[in-house]
């Protein structure tokens, strides 16, 4: 099973870069095929790990709503009011595990003797497996949990005549990816759907090059202290409810950053095209001075970048670029990833990785595992759960 999972991933990723990378389908470059290949990688991570209670769930929305204060009460359930003025992001994708509680058995038809009584455990594991024609409204969604969230970037420029070219716009897509993922956190954090939740895993990508990072509640909570005069459509109404379970947080950090989470809360799609039209302008410039560069260069071939039909440059050569950039640093890691998740709730970025790779594959285990960690937790949960018996 493990192999044929390899395998079959393995031709997956490829098909998703020869068209991420296909000018005739995508002309407009699109970042929509990037998703292809990273939710089968997704897929791929529940797979191998055998998980039974994760979902792979593209443009996942997440809502922040001031109508109602979070309530959790003593089972850890948070209330939550019909809200049309609610705010939102989308996630491009993420790692979704909902959290469910038992109806009453007289609500759900003949199937409620087999589970009166019976724990939800039992219900997932016993009674579910057996009956699968059974309606979803057996159970309550109660609330969500995201282990991972992923802002997903197109690839950079297919074929960059340069390593410095593909550098320089990879390391511009993956900033703005990583910026955006904090603040799709921060929103997780503020939402009253995921008031269990007090960790999550951020992938941030461009193409098949990524970086990881892993944020707390506690991380958002200090994001938000410092910040004051703010009215009363502003964060302390759409955020601060939530951070802390329903207490509100009075003061913030400083009006810039305050409204930069309003612009990207209450205005998501604006700021979004606002982003891409920001890096299409970055491209062009890249494209015209690499252009003159051309005009300027020997027309005799010289180097290992000559071969302008490669669709990739190796490692080595984007790692040289970055060291002359940033003064020795290196651009891929290079702590093991055991060393990386043992520091990892720091909100500090890898990084790079690249998919596929020794080093993004141990990445990937450890991502697993704490995926698992969550699946575990909800599992234990459920075996608290009983449904009642029948009248």
């Amino acid at each position: 099973m493990g192999n044929t999972l390899t395998k079959q991933f393995r031709v997956h990723r490829f098909l998703g870069l020869a068209v991420c990378h296909s000018g005739n389908v995508d002309p407009r470059r699109l970042e929509h095929y990037t998703y292809t290949f990273w939710t089968a990688e997704m897929d791929g991570l529940l797979l191998r790990g055998g998980f039974k209670h994760c979902l792979v769930a593209p443009q996942l929305p997440i809502y922040v709503s001031s109508k109602e204060p979070v309530s959790v009460g003593a089972d850890n359930t948070a209330g939550s009011m019909a809200d049309g003025k609610a705010k939102s992001v989308y996630v491009d994708v993420a790692i979704l595990l909902p959290v469910t509680e038992p109806r009453f058995p007289e609500d759900i038809g003949a199937i409620g003797p087999l589970v009166a009584g019976k724990s939800l455990a039992h219900f997932f594991d016993e009674v579910l497996p057996k009956n699968w024609e059974l309606s979803p409204r057996c159970v309550r969604v109660i609330g969500l949990q995201a282990p991972l969230l992923a802002e997903l970037k197109r690839i950079p420029p297919r074929h960059s005549k340069t390593a410095t070219t593909f550098h320089h716009n990879l390391i511009h897509l993956l900033n703005l990816a990583c910026q955006q993922a904090k603040a799709q956190a921060r929103c997780l954090f503020a939402s009253s759907a995921f008031a269990r939740q007090d960790r999550v895993i951020l992938v941030a990508g461009a193409g098949d090059y990524y970086q990881v990072c892993i944020v707390t509640r506690e991380w958002a909570i200090e994001r938000l202290d410092g910040f004051d005069d703010l009215d009363e459509d502003d964060l302390e109404e759409i955020f601060a409810t939530a951070i802390k379970n329903g207490a509100f947080i009075e003061k913030l950090e400083d009006k810039d950053l305050a409204d930069e989470y309003k612009n990207i809360i209450g205005h998501p799609r604006r700021i979004r095209e606002q982003i891409e039209e920001r890096d299409a302008r970055y491209v062009q410039r890249c494209l015209k001075r690499e252009a003159l560069q051309n005009r300027l260069a020997p027309s005799s071939p010289t180097g290992p970048n000559s071969d302008h039909s490669r669709a990739r440059f190796s490692d080595e050569e984007l790692g040289s670029v970055h060291r002359q950039t940033e003064d020795g640093v290196e651009l891929f890691e290079v702590q093991s990833a055991q060393t990386f998740f043992t520091q990892s709730e720091s909100a500090v970025w890898s990084r790079l990785l690249r998919l596929g790779t020794s080093k993004s594959n141990d990445f990937m285990e450890k991502i697993q595992d704490i995926i698992g960690e969550f699946e575990v937790k909800e599992e234990t949960r459920r075996k608290k759960m009983k449904f009642a018996n029948a009248l």
